[in-house]
This record gives structure tokens, sequence and C-alpha cells, in this order.
């Protein structure tokens, strides 16, 4: 009889699922890159955009509790979040429509991504579930890792590279319009206080 209980336990051990591979999302503010790690392996390490100035991303390790393919933000002019996945409160891991500027802290504290990467993203987390999930965020932003808005010249060029790439309805693509105008326009406040940052740390204007 024990032999049968042991052959009976081994059979239902086998029949058992495989336990869901931990997913552990790292960013770091200092080098503005997050790193994804499956089951202790890294597997990939992407440039984000982690929080400017006033608006700093908040450290600490979270677990992700909510997905959203398709995100408007309700706080900063219906800035588009592609495939959000969200760690806490109203923060989240999303896609950018602004890749140029990934390696810098220029979000309003949420961590972008490229929105191929930002796809993956939410791809891997769907697949090992939002209960396995951890995002870690560490590290500063630091004047080394700030850079001054863009030239004014830059907008109409970016501006119009963001409408061809808007895709949806034309009240979509608006909002989009208006999200980039806004964010390319210079505030004097910000800038004099950049400007004071840098020549503070020894950089040339």
């Amino acid at each position: 009889m024990r032999w049968v209980g042991i052959a009976a336990a081994c059979i239902v051990f086998s029949l058992s699922p495989p336990a869901q591979a931990a997913l552990l999302v790292s960013v770091d503010k200092t080098q503005q890159q997050l790193t994804v790690t499956i089951d202790g392996a890294e597997t990939y390490r992407w440039p984000v955009s982690t929080g400017k100035d006033g608006y700093d991303t908040p450290g600490g390790s979270f677990r992700a509790y909510r997905m959203e393919p398709v995100w408007f933000s309700t706080k900063f002019d219906d800035a588009p979040m592609p495939n959000s996945v969200f760690f806490h409160g109203g923060y989240a891991v999303h896609g950018t429509l602004e890749q140029s500027r990934l390696g810098r802290p220029v979000s309003h504290g949420c961590v972008r991504l490229s929105r191929e990467n930002a796809q993956l993203l939410y791809d891997l987390v769907k697949k090992h579930g939002l209960a396995n999930t951890r995002v870690v965020v560490s590290g500063a932003i630091t004047v080394a890792n700030m850079r001054m808005p863009e030239p004014r010249r830059d907008f109409r060029s970016v501006l119009q590279k963001t409408k061809a790439e808007a895709r949806g309805s034309r009240a979509k693509q608006k909002i989009v319009v208006r999200y980039v105008t806004r964010q390319y326009q210079f505030d004097d406040t910000r800038e004099q206080r950049l400007r004071r940052q840098y020549r503070e740390a020894g950089f040339r204007w």
C-alpha cells in the first residue's frame, strides 16, 4: 500500500502545471535603462525615459497590478500611453510617440519605452501574469543625464512625423498633436532652472 501511495503522489505531481517564471522589471533612473529578468536570467535591456525634474518616478519595489493595451493620460492632456503596465497608482511602464527622447528623464513620472519594446514587455507580463511581475525602480536623475529642451526649429519635423505615425480616429490624432505641441513649447521658468543646474555642474550652455 505504501508503494501505491507514493506512485499515486508522483502521478499527481507530474500532472500539475509547472510554476510560472518570475518576471522582474528593473528600472535604473541614473542610467535611464530598463532590464527584464525572467526566472533569474537577464533577457532584455532597453533605454527608457523616467520622470523629469519636478516629476520624479517613485522608487521602490512594486507589484504590477493592471494592464491597458490602449490608454490616454487623464492627468496630462490625454497623452497616449500604449501598452501600459501600471505598477504604482497612476504610474506605468508604457510606449511613447517620442522615441528620439529615450535615454533621458523627460516624462511626467511614468517609465517610457519604445513602442516595440513596450509591446514586447506587455506580452511578457500577459504571459507570466500580473501576480508574477515585479517592478523595481532605483537610482536618481542627475544633471549629467538631463538635456536641455529640443530647439524650437525641431518642433515642426517632430509634429509632422508624429501626425504621420498616429493611428486611429481624427479625434485621437488631434489629442496627439495637442500633446506634442505642449511638450515642445519652452517653459521659461524651467529653462532658467535647467540653465542654472548646468552652470553649477560645470556644463556650458
